[in-house]
């Protein structure tokens, strides 16, 4: 199943995951996340835009200067 998702204000969340079939278009907005996979890649802290090949095929913009924002920081603690 594919699914598509369009942002239409500035947004910040704490992490981001996409699959294979997703698209975020962030049409000319800024996300900024504290963490981001896409498909297998843990992306690291930095600014991307659509055109990166970091994230081509699941971040497009339809409209210009859009950028996905990775801050880092944190940790996670997994307990087997």
């Amino acid at each position: 199943a594919a699914a598509r998702v369009k942002l239409f204000d500035g947004l910040k969340m704490k992490s981001l995951e996409m699959t294979s079939g997703t698209t975020l278009d962030l049409n000319g907005k800024k996300l900024t996340v504290k963490s981001a996979k896409i498909g297998d890649t843990k992306l690291a802290p930095g600014t991307y835009a659509a055109g990166d090949e970091a994230v081509a095929g699941f971040v497009v913009d339809t409209a210009t200067d859009g950028s996905l924002v990775v801050t880092g920081g944190g940790f996670s603690v997994i307990v087997w």
